[in-house]
């Protein structure tokens, strides 16, 4: 196949999971952000130099590319996991070692655990439920902190007493019941009598959530959603008002993944999110380079609106809760202030900046009061 067949196909600039087929065969699966551009990567020039002569090979063999769409990108790594656990795609194994791959894994546990496995570490017997293979371990745990905070769950490392708290505070784990404040020291999740009704109701809910997040890795998002509205449903029903509203939260999540890709292939922000960064330029540099994003659909955290007459703006409060796209925005933001903090350490050592994390420190208002203000110091800082 060539770049002018690929041209005349007419492929999408949607996500999805493509098929590089040789006759029936198929010969290899990938997922993309953009099925269009995605697609058309692999016929560039410099294709044995980014992707190795073994994909250079499967191009030359390949006489046909389908493809099927997904609502976001989200579905897409799952959907290619299935596919290549079904069809197991010759150039798919030749490219990647067979153990290298990663898999998420159910356990049998009485509060189900899900955890990502290496494929050499992986004995299948161990586990109710494994899905993969995930060519890309990276990908799949950003992934995975989508999933969570959708479907909240434990695994490893929430189960350590040190770091429960942690974990419920951020959503990432079910908050378990007050019977549980009995068993906090406990070094492992609490164990309750078969007689506490109170446990065998979270039990039953949490088992309930792993259900529809088990039908999720299984391409049926219809099905899940299906499931919340009548639960939610039935808890309006009791008068529920608090536990209907966390499911129409997830409900919004769920229908909302379609929004942005959430993965590039590169495992770098997409666009969209790489342009909500010019939102930390200051005075007119900010409303000039808002104004560049007419073409966006942009989402806000809070209850503010940017200062712009001509971009598509939404507000959300709480809105890296709700909203993916404002998740990786606050996530990319924390990863910048990091570096930048990092940097002013180095420049003011006496100051403790790499401790700083946005908001200041007891220590570092100490240090301001000792040293005096530095020059990136606001003069409004400690007053």
């Amino acid at each position: 196949m060539n770049s002018q067949q690929v041209k005349k196909m007419g492929l999408p600039d949607k996500p999805g999971v493509y098929f590089f087929k040789m006759g029936d065969k198929i010969l290899y699966i990938g997922k993309a952000t953009s099925l269009a551009d995605r697609v058309k990567s692999y016929f560039s020039k410099d294709l044995i130099n980014t992707r190795g002569p073994a994909l250079l090979d499967m191009t030359v063999r390949a006489d046909k590319i389908e493809w099927q769409e997904t609502d976001s990108v989200l579905e897409a790594l799952i959907l290619e996991a299935n596919l290549i656990k079904k069809y197991k795609p010759k150039y798919n194994t030749k490219e990647k070692d067979n153990k290298s791959f990663n898999y998420v894994c159910i356990t049998d546990d009485k509060l189900p655990k899900v955890l990502i496995i290496r494929g050499r570490g992986l004995n299948k017997k161990e586990y109710t439920k494994v899905y993969g293979p995930f060519p890309n371990g990276q990908q799949l745990k950003e992934a995975m902190k989508i999933i969570r905070r959708i479907f909240p769950y434990f695994d490893n490392d929430s189960n350590k007493k040190n770091n429960r708290e942690f974990y419920k505070q951020l959503g990432l784990v079910p908050d378990i019941i007050t019977a549980s404040q009995k068993h906090q020291n406990s070094s492992h999740l609490p164990s309750f009598s078969d007689a506490d009704k109170n446990f065998d109701v979270f039990v039953a809910q949490y088992k309930n959530n792993i259900k529809n997040l088990k039908l999720f890795f299984e391409g049926k998002k219809k099905s899940v959603i299906s499931n919340l509205k009548k639960e939610m449903t039935l808890f309006a029903s009791k008068k529920e008002f608090e536990k209907a509203g966390e499911i129409k939260k997830r409900i919004f999540a769920l229908d909302h993944i379609n929004d942005v890709a959430l993965i590039k292939d590169n495992i770098v922000a997409s666009q969209e999110y790489t342009n909500s960064s010019r939102f930390t330029l200051k005075g007119s540099d900010a409303t000039q380079n808002l104004n560049n994003l007419a073409s966006y659909h942009i989402y806000l955290d809070g209850g503010l609106h940017a200062p712009s007459e001509y971009i598509h703006q939404e507000t959300i409060i709480r809105g890296d809760e709700l909203h993916p796209v404002i998740s990786m925005a606050s996530i990319m933001a924390k990863i910048s202030r990091d570096k930048i903090m990092a940097n002013y350490a180095k420049e003011f050592p006496e100051y403790g900046f790499e401790k700083h994390a946005g908001y200041g420190t007891k220590a570092h208002y100490l240090a301001i009061k000792k040293h005096g203000q530095t020059p990136i110091h606001r003069k409004t800082f400690i007053h």
